[in-house]
């Protein structure tokens, strides 16, 4: 949350700095939980936001890797999303674009009016294909 607000404030400094921190603390929380996915998003992102694209990439596929959205869409479809964000803050767009579609065909707690509503998708807001998820019904 911290690194989203110094984003919102333009201090891309700081929001590095912000997911450092987390990323050293997640980067424990693994050692100690290597079974739980959602520890593997959060550092993903982590990850990603501090610079380090290959391993946020790496994160993200252990992730999806330790749960599959196609064994368990009700529980796992959420974790598309995570992965969309990590393609984000790696500024990795059309893979963003991409894993956005994808996620979009699974339940989910996300809808397209949230991620309209939702700042952390401005990077995605002018490109056509992601305007046109949005407006899909």
């Amino acid at each position: 949350a911290m690194a989203d607000h110094a984003d919102a404030a333009g201090d891309a400094a700081k929001s590095r700095e912000y997911y450092t921190k987390a990323m050293r603390i997640l980067e424990e929380t693994v050692e100690q939980f290597p079974s739980e996915p959602f520890f593997y998003a959060l550092l993903g992102s982590a990850y990603a936001g501090a610079g380090k694209t290959e391993e946020a990439l790496r994160a993200g596929q252990q992730l999806l890797t330790m749960a599959p959205v196609e064994q368990n869409p009700w529980d796992n479809a959420d974790y598309l999303w995570y992965m969309a964000e990590i393609y984000v803050l790696a500024d990795m767009h059309d893979e963003a674009i991409a894993q956005v579609e994808f996620a979009l065909q699974y339940p989910s707690t996300i809808s397209p009016a949230w991620i309209d509503a939702e700042p952390f998708w401005e990077p995605l807001r002018d490109d056509p294909r992601f305007q046109a998820l949005l407006s899909a019904d």
